[in-house]
């Protein structure tokens, strides 16, 4: 390779194979972009023109403002600021218009090797980035993850997040907000299997009154939550088959029962009769513990009388 000394003074340089950390051909006429992490014969060489003479490297300085063409990826670049830039890299740009692109796709390769590639400042103004997609089905596809930093409004009439996993700090999620009075029928949260519903905890369809909540492999439990009551359980409450509970069961109330089959009975019914408690019976013919029935008055006569027969208990308090 012949090469005019003066020709180094020019801006414009001949093209080179790539940019490289170490030689990939040594023939007489290669030219390479020394990379930052040069190694072997090119380490010490950083940023400079490497170029095989048929013998051995020799090594050009860039002066500030020269330009060259890299083969590999097709791209002019121009050394400024110490450093090679791709002419494709546009710095301080002011745009006062439209920037129309309808014939040409634009690709953007942001830099990996800083914080922040592509920074948009909306510190002082609102909008300042805005994508329409109103005039055809393109949409915005990202590749990679997206942090917001402040504020995300998605407005539309449907979100879809296809995540095996959310999580929410927030402990409180409101549902149909900004709804009109009496709108909250059918709100709540459903469960899917196999593209069916077969679960929900939600608000009954029509009676904004019931909350009606489902497993997915079981029945329906509706709570008519009318009355200002409180439910309180510190065990277990067991309703089998169709059993129902119909009536105040409070301890002030007269509770009725076509039937009761209890270990330990204890009924409290008035002053003066204060509590009568029947034991385990395990044989209709013979009680195994003592029927004891405590009144407050002792002049009136109380009797408790074993029907063998209907294996009950009869008390008859004469007088009360």
């Amino acid at each position: 390779m012949y090469r005019v000394p003066v020709l180094e003074r020019f801006s414009w340089q001949d093209p080179v194979i790539a940019f490289v950390d170490q030689p990939t051909q040594s023939t007489k006429g290669s030219r390479f972009i020394v990379s930052d992490s040069a190694i072997n014969e090119f380490a010490g060489h950083e940023g400079e023109i490497a170029w095989h003479d048929g013998t051995t490297w020799q090594f050009d300085v860039p002066a500030e403002g020269w330009k060259i063409f890299n083969k590999n990826d097709k791209e002019y670049y121009t050394y400024k600021n110490s450093s090679w830039d791709s002419q494709s890299t546009v710095e301080f740009l002011d745009l006062d218009g439209d920037v129309d692109s309808t014939d040409v796709e634009v690709d953007w390769d942001l830099r990996s090797d800083v914080s922040e590639a592509l920074s948009f400042d909306s510190t002082s103004m609102v909008g300042i980035l805005s994508i329409d997609t109103t005039d055809g089905a393109e949409g915005v596809n990202m590749a990679g993850d997206l942090a917001v930093q402040g504020n995300l409004t998605v407005q539309g009439t449907m979100t879809t997040i296809e995540s095996q996993t959310v999580t929410i700090e927030d402990k409180l999620l409101t549902l149909n907000k900004g709804g009109p009075a009496g709108s909250g029928n059918n709100t709540g949260i459903e469960f899917e299997e196999d593209d069916n519903i077969t679960g929900y905890v939600k608000v009954k369809d029509g009676d904004r009154t019931i909350l009606a909540l489902k497993a997915p492999g079981g029945n329906i439990l509706e709570l008519d939550t009318n009355a200002d009551v409180t439910l309180s359980m510190s065990g277990n409450l067991t309703v089998e088959s169709d059993s129902v509970i119909n009536q105040d069961v409070t301890t002030d109330a007269d509770v009725n029962f076509n039937g009761v089959t209890a270990n330990i009975l204890t009924a409290n019914t008035n002053a003066d009769l204060q509590a009568a408690t029947v034991g385990t019976m395990t044989d209709k013919s013979t009680p195994t513990n003592t029927i004891t029935v405590t009144q407050a008055r002792t002049a009136y006569d109380r009797r408790a009388q074993w029907d063998e027969e209907l294996g009950v208990i009869n008390f008859d308090f004469n007088g009360l």
